[in-house]
């Protein structure tokens, strides 16, 4: 990849479009440093002194579960929804709707150029067909042109993910269906005429490592997975450090991105690799925590990337 014109592509690309992504923490840190590279401004929402955005009053008419999260600095409680937006739409309350997006031309890291016209929102998913009514909310209500969505970590069981995977994907596949290029205009802005696309992306590898590890462990060493019904035993997780990624078997015994290849591919959807640069990555942990990742531009501008790449295949 051209290092050196990077940003610049990552700002060509997102210029003019709405985008949501849509996941757990790691999807949260993913917003984040998203947010932080293309320059915009991050609101959040407190819950002991403000009311509840507008999202969270839609995504509870969708049935859709609303955990708290924690606030980015700080121990304050948050609603689980974030939203970033270029510094030009301030002042804005943070509960008036995002604003349309001007028409301009495409924007550049040169000089004079205008600013960038994106906009950025977070919605925490853990688990999901129980709120997998989440994704029409953005494809209906949203006005987004594209929705990313992940589920993976939080599943005990190999069975319980393959189900809600299915549910996920249909879902997904209704929006792309639904919102062609042919029939879907995007009246937020007057200067782009595209489909809307939702896309899934890869689970990150985690690199918790068993102290009782042996290289010469074959059901280690070959990636054998437990039944699908094996719940995953969190007492573990005090037993382990991070290091090299095990294919799939620690600390939950599968690994959720051996079924998202053939499950996408039967409805069509796209797919955000992140599997495979990410393996070995288990140096860009914080202490202590060997599923989070590091906010360095180093690791997350592949994940941005990957994005890139499979949106401009699919769009």
């Amino acid at each position: 990849r051209d290092l050196d014109n990077f940003l610049e592509v990552l700002q060509s690309f997102f210029h003019g479009k709405r985008v949501a992504l849509i996941g757990d923490s790691l999807t949260r840190q993913w917003f984040e440093t998203l947010s932080c590279r293309l320059g915009l401004h991050l609101q959040f929402y407190e819950m002991r002194n403000s009311m509840a955005p507008q999202r969270i009053a839609e995504a509870q008419e969708y049935r859709v579960k609303c955990d708290p999260l924690k606030a980015p600095k700080g121990n304050e409680t948050i609603y689980p929804y974030m939203r970033a937006f270029p510094s030009h739409f301030l002042p804005l309350d943070p509960h008036d709707r995002l604003p349309p997006l001007a028409a301009s031309n495409n924007t550049s890291t040169a000089r004079g150029c205008k600013e960038i016209q994106t906009t950025l929102e977070y919605f925490k998913l853990e688990i999901g067909r129980k709120s997998a009514g989440v994704i029409d909310l953005f494809a209906e209500v949203g006005d987004v042109d594209m929705i990313v969505i992940n589920i993976g970590i939080h599943y005990g069981t190999a069975r319980k993910y393959i189900s809600d995977l299915r549910h996920i994907m249909e879902k997904c596949a209704q929006v792309n269906s639904k919102y062609s290029a042919s029939t879907y205009v995007n009246n937020s802005t007057n200067f782009r005429i595209m489909k809307k696309l939702c896309l899934f992306r890869e689970t990150f590898p985690r690199h918790w490592v068993p102290r009782d590890y042996r290289h010469d462990d074959t059901s280690f060493a070959k990636g054998e997975e437990t039944p699908l019904s094996t719940p995953f035993d969190k007492k573990l997780l005090n037993q382990a450090s991070c290091g090299p990624f095990l294919p799939g078997i620690y600390p939950v015994r599968y690994n959720p991105n051996s079924y998202v290849d053939d499950i996408a591919y039967a409805y069509d959807v796209g797919v955000v690799k992140v599997e495979h640069f990410a393996k070995s990555a288990w140096k860009w942990h914080f202490p202590g925590d060997c599923t989070h990742y590091c906010h360095d531009d180093e690791f997350w501008d592949l994940v941005h990337q990957s994005l890139v790449d499979t949106a401009i295949e699919r769009w």
